[in-house]
């Protein structure tokens, strides 16, 4: 598992291009609702990201 620090790298460079992987992100969401039967009657998150984002950026 890699550590905080190379999470945060690996964000911090997606986040560079936002509007890229929002649309990426988009339509995989719309491929799953077409897919999978049921899909987002569950919800499961990584809680990884949310304690980076929690902290203040220096």
């Amino acid at each position: 598992m890699p550590g905080s620090s190379t999470f945060y790298r690996f964000i911090s460079r997606l986040m560079e291009n936002e509007s890229g992987m929002e649309k990426i992100i988009q339509a995989l969401i719309k491929t799953m609702y077409e897919l999978i039967p049921n899909f987002s009657d569950t919800c499961v998150v990584d809680g990884k990201i949310t304690d980076i984002y929690a902290l203040p950026f220096k």
